[in-house]
């Protein structure tokens, strides 16, 4: 065993060729060795790293960023389950609100379904009216001009409301489907959590 002075420190490291060696000093940086701080006993102080190279850096700061983008999102999942189990206290919740949800946009659909039909019968007597001036060879009285083109725009807007409409109760749904399938989850590892002890 190697003697030193009371409160001297020991270095350890593994050169380039493998072998195992002791000093009073740090190893040389140049060997980018990691290396053991031992006490005048020969117990352990501190491990100090070797240096890293920048492609471990690189790969240490990839690694390190993706772990707190997986913790992010499993607490952005942890909150959103929550908040889950919060606005809905059993699945027959959840389902009333889904169908009382989407019941209100059917009735939305069939409403300007209703309207729509509406304005394509007056846009139908619009021409019918435009067609009796034309076959008489009258002038079409501006009115019924004007008409023809507030109800085009109007039969173009509404179906654009009811595509919007659709597209809404589509998302609507698949939301629910999603959430509904989420609760079923979170309520199934809940039981296997309360089973497993």
């Amino acid at each position: 065993m190697i003697s030193l002075p009371v409160h001297a420190r020991l270095y350890k490291w593994t050169d380039a060729e493998g072998n195992t060696i002791y000093s009073q000093t740090p190893p040389p940086t140049e060997t980018r060795a990691g290396h053991t701080e031992l006490n005048e006993r020969g117990l352990t102080l501190r491990e100090v790293e070797a240096p890293l190279t920048e492609e471990e850096k690189v790969a240490r700061e990839v690694e390190a960023r993706k772990k707190a983008e997986t913790a992010a999102l499993l607490a952005w999942e942890e909150r959103e389950d929550q908040m889950l189990l919060e606005s809905f206290p059993s699945l027959e919740a959840l389902e009333q609100a889904r169908d009382f949800r989407l019941e209100t946009l059917d009735q939305k659909i069939r409403y300007l379904t209703s309207r729509r039909s509406d304005a394509n019968s007056k846009l139908e007597r619009n021409g019918d009216r435009i067609s009796n001036f034309r076959r008489k060879k009258l002038d079409i009285p501006e009115q019924l001009a004007v008409e023809k083109v507030t109800l085009d725009h109007d039969i173009l807007k509404l179906g654009e409301r009811i595509a919007n409409t659709e597209l809404e109760r589509a998302v609507v749904a698949a939301g629910f489907a999603a959430d509904r399938a989420r609760y079923m989850r979170i309520m199934a590892e809940r039981k296997a959590k309360l089973a497993g002890g």
